[in-house]
């Protein structure tokens, strides 16, 4: 691995941080929704949300199932068979690491109004 590539990773990591703790005020016991939780910064955020004792619900394609499983997701939608949205479902936090949700559709699915 080059230095550069090293370097990459921590980059990663502290974006789902970042964007869980400081903009989406993650807390013990809320639902989280990670849409593309088997990439980069998908997969730390399923990290990061299971360590803040979040209930995570994993997005990923069907390839990738088991590997969400395994960084903690209480639960894995296949987007392909399934809409991550769909349903009765309500969040606390819906990260979207890929940028294939819908906003208003996933404003209806917030237990809370996103401001960011």
């Amino acid at each position: 691995m080059s230095f550069e590539e090293a370097a990459a990773i921590p980059l990663a990591g502290l974006t789902a941080l970042q964007a869980l703790r400081d903009h989406g005020g993650i807390d013990s016991g809320q639902q989280v929704l990670v849409n593309g939780a088997s990439g980069g910064v998908g997969s730390y955020a399923v990290q990061i949300a299971k360590a803040c004792g979040a209930i995570v619900t994993g997005v990923c394609g069907p390839a990738n199932v088991d590997l969400v499983r395994r960084f903690g997701a209480d639960h894995v939608i296949d987007y392909r068979s399934r809409d991550p949205l769909g349903g009765d479902r309500k969040c606390d936090i819906i990260f979207d690491a890929v940028a294939t949700l819908s906003f208003g559709k996933a404003g209806h699915a917030c237990n809370r109004r996103a401001t960011s």
